[in-house]
This record gives C-alpha cells, sequence and structure tokens, in this order.
C-alpha cells in the first residue's frame, strides 16, 4: 500500500505531463501528509489531495485536502479513525494522561496514523517534543476511550 499526493488547481491543470509532475508517491502517510504540506506552500497551488494507492496501483480514496490558506480537511481521518491506527501501548500511554505531553517515542506512529490532519502539530527537525500536546478536543477525545480500553 502507499499513497499519491496530487496537486489541483494549478497553472497547466489537463496537461498529462503537468499533472505526472504534480504527483508524488510515499508509502508513509505521514511523509504524503508532509509532501502535501509542502506541494501546496509552493507560489500559485491550490491545495494538495492525498489518496490512499489501491493494491496494484492508481488513485484510490481520497484520504485528506490540504490547502495553505485552509489547513486540512478529511472526511476519512477522524478522531475514531486515528485512534484505530495506534498501537495498544501508544493508547495505554495516551489515556494515561491525555492532557499531558506526547513523549517523542510515539510521535512517529501518532504522525503516521494520521495525527496532522486532526490537529496534532508537528515538532520541528531537530525531534524536539517537549512541551507538544495533544489539541483539547483531541485530548477530550482520548478521555473518552479510557472506559474501552
Amino acid at each position: 500500500m502507499g499513497y499519491d499526493v496530487k496537486l489541483t488547481g494549478t497553472a497547466g491543470a489537463g496537461d498529462p505531463e503537468a499533472e505526472g509532475r504534480q504527483t508524488q508517491f510515499s508509502e508513509s502517510l505521514a511523509e504524503a501528509l508532509e509532501q502535501a504540506e509542502r506541494m501546496a506552500a509552493q507560489p500559485g497551488q491550490a491545495e494538495a489531495v492525498v489518496y490512499d494507492r489501491s493494491h496494484g496501483g492508481g488513485a484510490g480514496t481520497e484520504i485528506a485536502r490540504y490547502s495553505a490558506a485552509g489547513g486540512w480537511s478529511s472526511e476519512v481521518i477522524t478522531p475514531a479513525f486515528w485512534w484505530s491506527r495506534l498501537s495498544m501501548p501508544t493508547k495505554e500511554k495516551l489515556k494515561a494522561d491525555p492532557y499531558g505531553a506526547v513523549g517523542a517515542e510515539m510521535w512517529r506512529e501518532i504522525a503516521e496514523a494520521g495525527g496532522a490532519v486532526i490537529g496534532i502539530g508537528r515538532p520541528g527537525r531537530e525531534g524536539g517534543t517537549a512541551g507538544l500536546r495533544l489539541p483539547k478536543d483531541l485530548a477530550d477525545f482520548v478521555e473518552s476511550e479510557r472506559p474501552k480500553l
């Protein structure tokens, strides 16, 4: 499985060669989300759309959209979807203190599950995550999951 990131609303839209240059592939959802942010941030770009690549290639289901002006939107990645993709140890750590700092050891998994789309900020390149916390609405969701663990 993998993910395609495609730019929409760009100059040259409808030109097959231009569209080929405006599509990138990633094996990781976290990397695809980062690519979408970079691609949409280029001058003159409208938004980037992330698709899960169907088995055998080709564009699959739309996962999320990103525009520099509007941020992330998704009908697929919701708090429940994100939560379902986390491992049990990560769920247990988050449930122990949903409003506390999120450790660096959990960051990759949280990002891979679609964290950016549901509002979890990315740490800087230096990897420092001191003080990185779940947004309040997401921490409230995690707290609501406590009885289900």
